[in-house]
């Protein structure tokens, strides 16, 4: 029987590039789960909203922010008339506080 003296040196050495290759795999699943809840999320449909928004301008006025088969439009007059701007104070507060899914696609006024 042949007695190998083991050197606790190397001994470290191989521990370390084994803790490391088990990072790269943590690293590698956590890379892949992200990918796949993305992916999931591109096949939920956008769900049609209808939410009253009051004016933050003028007193008892509301617009309607609606978002039907993912386009988002507001009443309002900003995105009426210069939609070319983007996206409207109403809109981007309804977005804000979650009411409406993040990737529906502005398109202007009602």
């Amino acid at each position: 029987m042949v007695v190998t003296k083991l050197d606790p040196t190397q001994i470290l050495l191989d521990f370390t590039q084994i803790l490391l290759k088990l990072l790269d795999i943590r690293d590698l699943i956590d890379d892949v789960s992200t990918e796949l809840a993305q992916i999931e999320a591109k096949n939920v449909p956008i769900p049609n909203a209808y939410i009253r928004v009051p004016s933050f301008t003028r007193e008892g006025v509301d617009h309607v922010v609606r978002v039907v088969d993912g386009v988002v439009n507001c009443g309002c007059e900003a995105a009426t008339f210069n939609p070319e701007s983007g996206e409207c104070k109403h809109i981007r507060a309804v977005r804000a506080m979650g009411q409406i899914d993040g990737r529906a696609v502005f398109a202007g006024g009602n």
